[in-house]
């Protein structure tokens, strides 16, 4: 399985990259929302992959970012998700409203999406809320346990602290959380895992 490919950037489509690497030209499906972000065509880049394989076809997509890429295996776990309705996803909403929408059980929004209806967006509540809160956390290593009484002042600032980097690895900035978290802090207490706090917080950054 391939990672990842650096190479040089050769072409782009509406929905398209091609990136040289090592004498072969690599066509790679990409959501919308990465154009903005790519160099001038000639330029080298590092793009991550996923292969998918059929009985009759073999399509590789392309992420800028690892956790694009990871939300992206992520959605393709859920039955009825296949990779071309996951890309389409992921050109339709950022990744951090997504998780948002997920986290807060928006269905109306969810639903706007294409090819999810309700049935289809209670179904990725069900089976994504956790996954995607504590592949959040992981990003920064971060799952943290409060079992002690005599260490919850110094756990809870330790969780809070992994609330703010999985945040900002989201892209949510100071001005966005701050108050939200300062709110879960005084009505979840200190006797509250990582994954609850993070919960919390998304679910009202969504609403």
């Amino acid at each position: 399985m391939i990672d990842y490919i650096v190479g040089k950037l050769v072409d782009r489509g509406n929905d398209y990259i091609v990136v040289e690497a090592g004498g072969i030209g690599y066509l790679l499906t990409v959501s919308n929302s990465i154009f903005q972000k790519l160099p001038p065509l000639g330029s080298e880049i590092k793009v991550y992959t996923y292969l998918a394989v059929k009985e009759d076809e073999l399509s590789f997509y392309g992420f800028l970012l690892k956790e694009e890429k990871q939300l992206f295996t992520t959605l393709i776990s859920i039955q009825g998700i296949g990779p071309k309705t996951a890309i389409s996803l992921l050109s339709k909403v950022e990744p951090k409203e997504f998780i948002a929408a997920i986290c807060n059980e928006d269905l109306k929004k969810l639903s706007t999406l294409p090819g999810i209806g309700r049935k289809t967006a209670q179904r990725l509540v069900l089976e994504l809320r956790d996954k995607l809160v504590k592949m959040a956390i992981e990003e920064e290593n971060s799952l943290v346990n409060l079992a002690n009484d005599d260490n919850n002042y110094e756990n809870n600032y330790s969780v809070t602290q992994e609330v703010v980097s999985a945040l900002e690895a989201l892209g949510y900035r100071p001005v966005e959380y701050g108050q939200v978290l300062q709110n879960a802090v005084k009505e979840l207490g200190t006797k509250v895992s990582t994954e609850d706090y993070l919960k919390y917080v998304l679910g009202r950054l969504g609403s």
